[in-house]
């Protein structure tokens, strides 16, 4: 269901947005990130996601997101944390206020990506190489901990998770 224009702006101007971002890896290891179109962070290098739709989950919205601005589907995901998200416009008068939670998807190394309006550009690198672009500090912080959180760890962790 869509709401009016007048209204969206409204609810935009007053009131937090629920919204989730996807840390997407292929099996190669590699991160996507998508060039932004629109606002916030337009024209920088983001998580593929957006809103949640009233009535429906996060995880759903997820995987909506993900088909709809990358034409990817997710063959594991998993909830990583939830962070407010205030951002400036470029417009300089208001900020935007998301609350997203960030979850990890894996795709297929051969995945091939169909972006949808909300994204200019994309691509595939690990995450040293993002590590070295100029990114916003919610992306930079999800990169540095993964990164930063050592394979041994994250292996027995997975390995505990499957049983």
């Amino acid at each position: 269901m869509e709401i009016p224009e007048e209204i969206y702006q409204t609810v935009l101007r007053t009131m937090p947005i629920p919204c989730v971002d996807l840390f997407v890896f292929n099996s190669a290891g590699e991160v996507l990130l998508v060039r932004r179109t629109n606002e916030p962070a337009h024209g920088q290098w983001w998580f593929p996601g957006g809103r949640v739709h009233f009535g429906e989950t996060r995880e759903t919205a997820a995987m909506r997101q993900l088909m709809k601005e990358c034409g990817l589907h997710a063959t594991s995901l998993k909830e990583l944390w939830t962070r407010d998200v205030i951002l400036p416009l470029e417009s300089g008068t208001r900020v935007s206020h998301g609350i997203t939670t960030l979850y990890a998807a894996t795709v297929a190394a051969s995945s091939h990506v169909l972006l949808d309006e909300q994204a200019s550009d994309f691509a595939w690198k690990k995450p040293a190489a993002w590590a070295k672009e100029p990114l916003e500090t919610l992306v930079r912080d999800a990169l540095q901990q993964v990164i930063s959180y050592p394979t041994s760890h994250k292996n027995a962790r997975e390995e505990q998770e499957r049983k």
